[in-house]
């Protein structure tokens, strides 16, 4: 096996022997890409003045396998047009190459700064983690949407009525249901107070166990074990769409006084939104689905959009892993959104000052 760099336009150059032949294993490079580049072969019926075309690889082709088990010696030219190539050829011999010395592990130094950004990234999760640890109350800004549950949760209580609540398709292993079931645990603890029932369909039995347990965790930190009752949460159906005409069925038989759908959905998004939009309840909604969002958003009196569920997750459980987690996303799209500001503004000035312009073209080299 060999490695070659002295290609312009061309990162790596392969060659090494393998059961079916020899491959030739090229890399284009980024800087300069070529237009395709040639290799050839010389042997016993193929002099080095009329070499053998093996074949040509055009960005972005990689590969090229020679089954012909002849020993002989291969030449590559790089072409950059129509006519024109690189005058000197890049002959190797793989009867005469020996394995190489150095160490198999090579670093391409034009990933270097997506490995800058995962050690920044994880340097400022542990530290932010280490400050939740040490301080509970580390500040996350409280989402409206948890104001919008109280609201609907205290005139449900006014009305009389029971709350529907869902987590939507989905078992545990997904992170949009464990958040949902974080706030499911907030909106007992409220109920608890007014002793309003929450009625709460699965489609999952993993999800199902899971709830149960958060349900009646609740009822015992609210100090009212005695409302806590297994039949509230319960089976459904594990068919998406049948899942979805039992809930709408319930919400038109029981017209709970709030409907809550925390977690992740799918196309039966908008059938729940409708139906509890016609029962006359309050309608709440937040996933990470971000297909079923703008259902949830038309449909729906307030919605939490995306990562606005899982910051109502770390909001509530105070959990040191869920803040350090928000908190650093928020960091990086703080960052994001500074520099992509500031690459506008400086690509806005290199257009009456030239000298900015290398400015711009060494940030886009190294974010890019």
């Amino acid at each position: 096996m060999i490695f070659l760099n002295s290609l312009l336009g061309v990162d790596k150059l392969e060659i090494k022997r393998v059961d079916e032949g020899v491959v030739i294993l090229v890399k284009f490079g980024e800087k300069l890409r070529v237009d395709s580049i040639s290799v050839f072969k010389a042997d016993k019926l193929n002099p080095r003045e009329k070499p053998l075309l093996l074949g040509t690889l055009i960005y972005p082709e990689t590969l090229l396998l020679d089954t012909t088990k002849v020993e002989g010696e291969y030449l590559v030219r790089v072409y950059y047009g129509k006519e024109k190539f690189d005058t000197g050829w890049v002959a190797l011999n793989t009867s005469k190459v020996d394995p190489p010395k150095t160490s198999a592990i090579s670093f391409d130094t034009s990933k270097t700064n997506i490995l800058i950004g995962i050690l920044l990234f994880t340097t400022l999760f542990f530290v932010l983690l280490y400050m939740a640890r040490s301080n509970p109350k580390l500040y996350i800004r409280r989402i409206g949407g948890l104001d919008a549950i109280d609201e609907a949760v205290g005139r449900t209580a006014e009305m009389g009525k029971p709350i529907i609540y869902t987590t939507g398709i989905g078992s545990v292993d997904n992170l949009a249901i464990l958040a949902g079931l974080t706030v499911l645990k907030h909106v007992i603890k409220k109920t608890s107070l007014y002793e309003v029932p929450v009625l709460m369909p699965n489609n999952d039995p993993l999800t199902l166990a899971a709830a149960r347990e958060v349900v009646k965790e609740a009822y015992l930190e609210s100090g009212r074990p005695d409302l806590y009752r297994e039949n509230d949460v319960f089976f459904l159906t594990s068919e998406q769409f049948g899942f979805a005409s039992g809930v709408s069925g319930m919400m038109q038989r029981l017209k709970p006084g709030a409907v809550f759908m925390m977690g992740y959905f799918y196309a039966e998004s908008l059938i729940l939104a409708e139906n509890a939009q016609v029962s006359g309840a309050i309608s709440t909604a937040g996933t990470v689905s971000i297909d079923q969002l703008p259902f949830f958003i038309a449909s729906c009196d307030y919605t939490l959009i995306g990562d606005e569920l899982y910051a109502a997750s770390a909001y509530i459980s105070r959990n040191p892993l869920e803040v350090a987690s928000i908190k650093t996303g928020d960091w990086f799209k703080a960052l994001s959104a500074a520099v992509i500001s500031l690459g506008s503004i400086l690509a806005t000035i290199s257009i009456f000052n030239p000298q900015v312009g290398e400015i711009v073209k060494i940030m886009v080299n190294i974010l890019k």
